[in-house]
C-alpha cells in the first residue's frame, strides 16, 4: 500500500468519511475538523450531514447556535463555525489584526464623509456602544431592527466603488472586534442574513490575556492534530498568517503525522463521502495532489474554492450537483469499483432525501457543478 493511500485512509477515519466511521453528533463532526467553513451557509449543514446521517436540521441548528459553537471570522479572513473553547485562540491569532485594519479603514471613510467631526474614531466607538446597548437583554436582532433602534446606522456613506450603508459597515466590524456574534439565520437554513447578539464573556470573545504567539500555537497545533501530516506551506495556507507568525507558532510544537503501518486497510467496503462545496477536508491542505490528483480544474473555481465532491477511500473521484428538480446528480472523473459506484448511488440518494426538496446552489460555482446543475 502506498504512503499516499495510507495517508488518505487515516483522514477517512479522523474526518468521518465513510459508513464505518460516521460521527454520532454534529458536535463530533465539528470537533474532528476543528472549524467548519461557513462562508456559504449550506456548507455547515451539508458537511455535518455527510458525516452524521442521524443529524437533522434541528440538531445542527442546536449545535451551532445554542451555546456550544460560534460562527466567527478567523483564519484566511474566512467565516468558520468553531467550538466555543477554541474561539478565543482563533480570534487572538487571526482576527485581532484584521479588526485593527478594518476599523482604521472605516474611520477614514467616516472622516472622508465628514461624519464625527474632529473625532471620527470617537464617533465610531460611540456608535458601537449604542449597538451593544440595543442588543442587551434581547435574543438577537437583525440589521434592520438595529437600524430602527440606532438611527445613525441608517446613513449611507461614500466609499471606493460606490455607497454602503452604515449598518453593513458597523456590523461587519463589531464581530471582528469580538463584541458581538452572528446568531441564527433569518428565514431558512440557506439564508445568509443573520441575527446579532452580544458576545459571551466579560471582554466578548477576545481574551486580552491571550497573546498572539500563545493563540497561534494553539490553533496551529489543533490543525496539525486533525489534518497531519502537514508542512509549512500547509500551515500558511490553512491559517493565512505571515511566514514569521507561522514559524513562531510552529517552534517547539511536536507535529504527529498520524500515518503509520498500523493504519492498514479500512476493510472490504469502500468508504464513500458526498461532500459540499468548501468542505473543510477538501480545503484542508495547500498540496492536494495526494487526494485530488488532476481534478482541480473541474472541481475548483479560479480562486481556489472547492465545489461539491465525491470521495472514495479519501480520494476525490468526481463531483455532484442538484438539477432544477432537486435531484442529486453526479459524474465520476476517476474509475471506481462496482461496489463503490453502488455506494455512491446510495449516498447521493441519502443526501437528496436529507435535503427534502431544498435546492442548494453553491456560493462559489465550479465548472462541473454548473454543467451538472444546468444553471
Amino acid at each position: 500500500m502506498t504512503a499516499e493511500r495510507v495517508r488518505r485512509l487515516s483522514i477517512v477515519r479522523r474526518h468521518h468519511l465513510g459508513a464505518a466511521h460516521r460521527a454520532a453528533s454534529p458536535a463530533e463532526v465539528i470537533a474532528s475538523l476543528g472549524a467548519l467553513h461557513s462562508s456559504d451557509p449550506a456548507t455547515v449543514y451539508l458537511s455535518i450531514a455527510a458525516r452524521c446521517p442521524s443529524a437533522t436540521l434541528a440538531d445542527i441548528d442546536a449545535a451551532v447556535y445554542d451555546g456550544g459553537h460560534l460562527r466567527v471570522l478567523g483564519m484566511r479572513r474566512t467565516m468558520f463555525v468553531v467550538p466555543v473553547a477554541d474561539v478565543a485562540a482563533v480570534h487572538a491569532s487571526s482576527t485581532r489584526k484584521i479588526a485593527v485594519r478594518e476599523n482604521v479603514r472605516l474611520v477614514k471613510y467616516l472622516a472622508d464623509n465628514e461624519l464625527g467631526g474632529a473625532d471620527p474614531a470617537g464617533y465610531l466607538s460611540a456608535l458601537k456602544s449604542e449597538v451593544l446597548d440595543a442588543l442587551r437583554d434581547t435574543d438577537g436582532l437583525t440589521g434592520r431592527e438595529l437600524g430602527r433602534l440606532v438611527p445613525d446606522l441608517q446613513q449611507k456613506i461614500t466609499v471606493p466603488g460606490g455607497q454602503q450603508g452604515m449598518t453593513t459597515m458597523v456590523l461587519q466590524r463589531m464581530p471582528m472586534d469580538g463584541t458581538i456574534v452572528r446568531g441564527r439565520p433569518i428565514g431558512t437554513w440557506l439564508s445568509s442574513q443573520y441575527r446579532y447578539s452580544v458576545a459571551p464573556g466579560p471582554h466578548g470573545i477576545d481574551d486580552p490575556s491571550l497573546s498572539v504567539d500563545e493563540a497561534s500555537r494553539e490553533v496551529l497545533g489543533g490543525y496539525a492534530r486533525r489534518f497531519g501530516p502537514v508542512n509549512r506551506d500547509d500551515h500558511r495556507w490553512w491559517t493565512g498568517w505571515t511566514a514569521t507568525q507561522v514559524d513562531r507558532a510552529a517552534e517547539g510544537l511536536e507535529f504527529v503525522d498520524h500515518v503509520n503501518d498500523s493504519d492498514g486497510e479500512l476493510g472490504a467496503t469502500p468508504a464513500v463521502a458526498v461532500l459540499p462545496g468548501l468542505d473543510s477536508t477538501i480545503m484542508g491542505w495547500r498540496d492536494r495532489d495526494w487526494y485530488l490528483g488532476e481534478l482541480a480544474p473541474a472541481l475548483f473555481d479560479r480562486n481556489g474554492n472547492a465545489g461539491p465532491t465525491l470521495l472514495v477511500d479519501g480520494r476525490v473521484v468526481g463531483g455532484w450537483a442538484q438539477d432544477n428538480a432537486g435531484a442529486v446528480v453526479y459524474r465520476l472523473l476517476e474509475p471506481v469499483s462496482d461496489d463503490a459506484r453502488s455506494l455512491i448511488d446510495a449516498e447521493c440518494l441519502r443526501i437528496e432525501a436529507w435535503l427534502d426538496g431544498a435546492i442548494v446552489t453553491p456560493r462559489f460555482r465550479t465548472p462541473l457543478e454548473r454543467e451538472l446543475s444546468g444553471r
